[in-house]
């Protein structure tokens, strides 16, 4: 790539599961790429925050523990408030391992290529691209490929998706009052007139679905008995999450910016420019979220 980028910075966010946050994490770190690492727990009741505190690396910023679940957008908006104007921004999921040796560039690359993406997806295998392949038989046109850099055109997921700092100078964070992440952004995304693709050479794999437990590198062998604690927990926090928050209010703000009701920019409170009534629904998302951290346990 001929125009040279800053460093990203990179969120990784965790909350229990150390039996993936000890494959994850490390996968990161034992990559050739630059980024700025901003590392944040939401109260984990497990070793993960000893875990992430014993984990050094130069490119690790800042290691932040809240005192309750806070969600998703509410930590990596946290870290976003370090962003710099010509800065990238890069989320990795904590139960994903990265498999390019130089992913940063590789996205680079992809973007060079395809710079009318607002924001670039790795893809999970070998499920996904076996996915893909199917579709592309489907729809060839959603199939692209410049100068060796192929991409297939779909909406986004969150697990590792890259997003140039054209596209997050405008949409600047994720909604907080929003629970639908990847929807959200891809929407406000769209709005902006650009693409979003997953590329095809980047490549990931998900370390709670498809993990071997009997060579955790965290707990060793208690889930030999079945316990299987990272799925279990894994499973239940989605179930809790669907059935506390509902999704009716979301799917209505989403349908509002489809049709231009709401700005594509969105503030955080971390931010200092939100409004009050923004504040208002920021704070009531968090009052929620502070349910799934109590009771928890290892």
């Amino acid at each position: 790539m001929s125009e040279t980028r800053r460093p990203p910075l990179l969120t990784f966010l965790t909350y229990n599961r150390l039996g993936n946050t000890a494959i994850s994490l490390p996968s990161l770190l034992r990559t050739d790429s630059d980024f700025e690492l901003h590392i944040m727990d939401n109260n984990s009741k497990d070793d993960t925050w000893d875990f992430l505190q014993a984990t050094k690396d130069p490119r690790i910023k800042s290691r932040t523990q809240f005192n309750q679940n806070m969600g998703v957008a509410h930590p990596l908006n946290y870290a976003l408030v370090n962003r710099k104007e010509d800065q990238d921004f890069i989320n990795f999921e904590y139960d994903f391992r990265i498999h390019n040796k130089d992913f940063v560039q590789d996205f680079w690359d992809v973007l060079s290529e395809f710079p009318e993406m607002g924001a670039i997806s790795a893809t999970t295998f070998p499920k996904q691209l076996q996915l893909i392949d199917s579709e592309i038989i489907k729809t060839p046109e959603k199939f692209i490929n410049r100068n060796g850099k192929r991409i297939y055109l779909d909406t986004i997921m969150g697990f590792c998706s890259f997003f140039p700092y054209e596209t997050m100078n405008i949409l600047k964070y994720y909604d907080e009052i929003n629970c639908l992440l990847d929807m959200e952004i891809q929407v406000r995304i769209e709005g902006l007139k650009k693409q979003t693709c997953y590329a095809m050479d980047i490549r990931t794999s998900h370390t709670t679905m498809g993990g071997n437990c009997d060579t955790c590198l965290a707990y060793h062998n208690p889930c030999e008995q079945g316990e299987r604690k990272c799925l279990t927990h894994y499973k239940r926090i989605i179930s809790d999450i669907t059935t506390t928050l509902g999704f009716d209010i979301y799917r209505q703000n989403i349908a509002d910016r489809k049709e231009g009701k709401m700005s594509y920019t969105c503030d955080s409170l971390f931010s200092g420019n939100m409004t009050e009534e923004e504040k208002k629904g920021s704070k009531h998302i968090l009052e929620l979220f502070k349910n799934f951290s109590e009771g928890d346990s290892k």
